[in-house]
């Protein structure tokens, strides 16, 4: 175990862990944050997917309600237009949530390092401290 270490230290990388992270590795001692930056990515596609998905489920019943009274009613053809319009209007909204996430979708390494923590239930601090102290 000691010649492993010793290997390591000289640069000669450690097969077996993490894949042979080696002398020319350019993230050879930054991989922690690399690994929470990978993290804080999907997380933060995952936040801005389900910001749109909130919009998206009220076009749905919107459609059935707008056909509906339309049905119910034989609105006329000023009226159609209003309520198209506004479909249209709540179609935009739903599409501007990919180009502009809210606040609370906003992912930093440090938010994506205490996520993982939390759900691995780590509670000493180990992937915050090892990205803070990089």
């Amino acid at each position: 175990m000691t010649e492993t270490r010793e290997r390591a230290r000289a640069g000669g990388g450690i097969e077996g862990v993490g894949g042979g992270v080696g002398a020319g590795d350019p993230h050879r001692g930054d991989v922690v944050s690399l690994r929470v930056q990978r993290v804080a990515i999907v997380a933060s596609l995952v936040g801005r997917l389900r910001s749109v998905g909130q919009r998206l489920w009220v076009l749905g019943p919107a459609a059935l309600v707008m056909v509906g009274l339309d049905a119910a009613l034989a609105l006329p053809a000023w009226a159609r237009v209003i309520l198209g319009v506004c479909f249209l209007l709540m179609c935009a909204h739903a599409a501007l949530g990919l180009l502009r996430p809210g606040r609370s979708v906003r992912m930093t390494a440090m938010r994506a390092a205490r996520l993982i923590e939390e759900r691995l239930g780590l509670r000493d601090n180990a992937i915050v401290n090892a990205l803070q102290l990089r």
